[in-house]
């Protein structure tokens, strides 16, 4: 099938970012694994958002289109967010997606800067922190803190949609999606994967008080289950083939490409081996079969 150039460049640029996150999310699925399957952030994160006073990542939770926001946030802050958003207003869909190419490598660019903050972050204690920002003038704590809290919660959220997808075969955002439609079973899969959910999401606060105070034993038992249960199974198998799709998903290329392409592109990231097309796009379609529509 032909691609426009649009297409091309935006796939050109889908693959460098996904070089670039891959270890990062590699050495990420590694410390799940070691952690027998639960998820550990680095403490340092840990007290930097618990510190600060921001939304909660689950409140972008609410659409695809929110949580993609965030990484937007980091890089333009909210009064450029906004100037984009009137940007994009009567812009034809192919002038909206060079534009979202544009920003793209805006955030790519930036990702040294990000990186930095992120490493000079984790050399600093809990108490560290805390002298630090209580130091700050209210200008100063919003110009260091904003784009840090809105990147970190930026990868906290496509961490946990991510594992979502991968263990669950949907993201988080239609995991909740389907759990606020009386789903029960999308319920406990997201409360499996995010806890947080429950004291952020009105809906997973007013159906625990439900069953709290109504008979639901079984799913009061269902969800002590899921409280425990691992983020990451270890029945999943090549998690990194699994974020990479994802990400091709994400942006239609997953099934619009052919196979031989995609088995190309994952060999050359280095997550794939073994040149038989086949086996790869039986693995591909085990995918896509188990991932349903997304919002």
């Amino acid at each position: 099938m032909n691609r426009s150039v649009t297409d091309n460049e935006t796939l050109s640029h889908l693959v460098e970012i996904i070089r670039a996150s891959l270890a990062e999310y590699s050495w990420l699925f590694g410390q799940i694994k070691e952690h027998n399957g639960s998820i550990h952030f680095p403490e340092q994160w840990i007290s930097f958002l618990t510190r600060i006073e921001q939304p909660p990542w689950a409140t972008f939770y609410g659409s695809e289109q929110m949580a993609n926001t965030l990484a937007l946030f980091a890089v333009k802050g909210i009064e450029g967010v906004s100037d984009l958003q009137k940007q994009i207003e009567g812009l034809s869909a192919d002038e909206v997606r060079a534009l979202k190419i544009q920003v793209e490598k805006e955030a790519f660019e930036k990702a040294d800067v990000f990186d930095e903050k992120l490493q000079n972050l984790k050399l600093l204690n809990s108490s560290d922190i805390e002298t630090t920002l209580a130091s700050m003038s209210e200008l100063e704590l919003e110009q260091e803190t904003s784009f840090l809290t809105f990147f970190l919660n930026a990868v906290v959220v496509s961490t946990f949609n991510f594992l979502a997808i991968i263990t669950h075969g949907k993201s988080m955002v239609r995991l909740i999606h389907d759990a606020q439609q009386g789903e029960d079973s999308a319920f406990l899969k997201a409360v499996q994967i995010d806890a947080t959910v429950l004291s952020t999401i009105p809906y997973f606060k007013q159906r625990l008080v439900r069953s709290q105070l109504s008979d639901e034993p079984a799913f009061r038992a269902s969800l002590a289950r899921g409280l425990k249960g691992k983020v990451l199974s270890e029945k999943v198998e090549l998690p990194e083939l699994r974020f990479v799709f994802a990400l091709l998903h994400s942006e239609g290329f997953l099934t619009s490409l052919p196979n031989d392409q995609l088995l190309d592109i994952c060999i050359g990231l280095g997550i794939y081996q073994g040149d038989d097309v086949y086996a790869f796009s039986k693995l591909k379609n085990k995918f896509l079969k188990k991932q349903g529509p997304q919002i």
